[in-house]
């Protein structure tokens, strides 16, 4: 994936939150979510990489959608 990409996606999900009417909330839970995936990656003994993150937020986004 490239960093375009990545940067397209995450405008487009924080314009959807703002949208939504909570902006705010999902920025400061895209930091609290970058530290519980570091939690989770250090409990499974596996390295962080920006593509796991992203799917990590991916599925953030999905949540806060339903």
């Amino acid at each position: 994936m490239k960093a375009k990409d990545v940067a397209e996606k995450l405008e487009g999900y924080e314009q959807k939150a703002y949208e939504g009417g909570y902006g705010s909330d999902w920025l400061s839970d895209i930091g609290e979510n970058m530290k519980f995936y570091m939690i989770d990656c250090d409990k499974n003994n596996v390295n962080p990489t920006i593509e796991g993150l992203i799917l990590w937020i991916d599925k953030m986004h999905e949540k806060a959608e339903s």
